[in-house]
């Protein structure tokens, strides 16, 4: 019999209520696992939002809210840097809970302090986002002396990681982390697992090939968490030094809720498209994903022109499943994909000149040399819920 699982989350932004919902509708209405949840109220209050009245009614009295303990209030006041508040939350989980299963949703917010801790770990697992400590070898390391400091600490906590006996599983949603760790540490212990942020299976539309030929109108859409990382800013350099009879065939639509700090860095970089006479419908807020839907299969061609971020996009796995092509940054986790599954095109994005002549070029021949439907599909279908849940909760 497996021992009772405690599923731990410190955030609530970006993908997190998307996960939660995951667990709860293909593991927790699915098994007789004892399965507990210790989250925040704002995690909470988004997932409910997603949830059937039943999948709400089977979830809430195994939820406990981080903010009704006592002792994480003690911490939080008196630990000011929410990082270091979580982590020594954490190992006083670790070791109040021997007795259970730990797995800790986001390893990247206590990433130090469980890796460099003396104290022991009683069988933890881990979800982590973004390793990074295979950088080097990839050749994606940037030249500053931070990024390469980042990289030393991460990759050493990383192989702490790995030799650590209480931790069971480094789960992963980058396979490039995995084939490192099997490669230079000889270790199972990172195990890439689906990223399960496209339709669900009773929403994913069939992939037909899009007629070819000249388009008079170029749906674009830039969808997510908004802020620079998104290259708002790459998107309207290019946009810039785009002709204007073709700027005025393009409708860009912009959906999804700024970080809080960037909420007038987004308004400047829409107001400066619509300024160069750009069609532009925007949605500046948390959006369902029946919206995020509707809009994904109007769009002709999606953006993913990531900056300063190395990682993978919900929007890409989304962009697959509707059979979009997309223009990515050909950086990190994002390139790798695009070029190994023919997503679109992977470009430097910092180069207006060529992310104007990409767009450009979809819209005068309708059709993407660099994107296969066929492939996109596969990548699609290797992103399913089940399969992720399955693997993340043991089952």
């Amino acid at each position: 019999m497996k021992k009772p699982l405690l599923i731990v989350d410190f955030e609530f932004s970006g993908h997190h209520a998307l996960h939660l919902r995951h667990i709860v509708r293909y593991g927790l209405m699915n098994t007789g696992d004892t399965v507990r949840f210790l989250i925040p109220q704002k995690l909470l209050e988004r997932t409910l939002q997603t949830l059937t009245e039943a999948e709400q009614r089977r979830l809430l009295p195994c939820v406990k809210l981080l903010e009704d303990d006592p002792v994480w209030g003690k911490m939080s006041s008196l630990l000011r840097k929410p990082q270091l508040a979580c982590w020594a939350y954490f190992e006083y989980l670790n070791l109040k809970h021997r007795q259970e299963r730990i797995l800790l949703v986001y390893l990247e917010s206590v990433f130090y302090g469980v890796a460099f801790s003396p104290l022991p770990r009683f069988d933890v697992s881990c979800l982590m986002f973004r390793p990074t400590f295979y950088y080097a070898e990839r050749g994606m390391l940037s030249p500053g002396w931070k990024d390469r400091l980042i990289f030393a600490l991460k990759w050493f906590g990383a192989y702490l990681l790995r030799l650590r006996p209480g931790i069971t599983k480094v789960l992963t949603l980058d396979p490039l982390a995995e084939e490192h760790g099997r490669k230079h540490w000889g270790t199972t212990k990172f195990e890439c697992i689906p990223d399960p942020l496209g339709p669900e299976p009773g929403m994913s539309r069939p992939v037909a090939a899009a007629p070819n030929g000249p388009k008079q109108t170029l749906h674009l859409l830039l969808a997510g968490a908004l802020g620079p990382r998104k290259g708002l800013k790459e998107t309207m350099d290019a946009f810039e030094v785009t002709p204007v009879d073709v700027r005025r065939r393009y409708i860009l639509t912009v959906m999804g809720e700024p970080d809080k700090q960037f909420v007038d860095y987004v308004r400047v970089a829409l107001e400066r498209a619509k300024a160069m006479g750009l069609r532009v419908n925007e949605n500046l807020r948390f959006v369902s994903d029946a919206e995020l839907d509707a809009a994904m299969e109007a769009a002709d061609l999606v953006l993913v022109a990531y900056r300063g971020f190395k990682g993978s996009s919900g929007m890409l796995i989304r962009a697959a499943h509707f059979g979009k092509p997309v223009i990515s940054t050909d950086d990190g986790l994002l390139s790798y994909f695009v070029r190994s599954y023919q997503l679109g095109a992977a470009i430097d994005v910092g180069n207006p000149a060529t992310f104007a002549a990409h767009m450009e070029n979809f819209l005068l021949a309708g059709k993407m040399d660099t994107f296969d439907p066929l492939r996109a599909r596969k990548y699609a279908d290797d992103s399913e819920p089940q399969f992720f849940v399955d693997k993340l909760l043991g089952l």
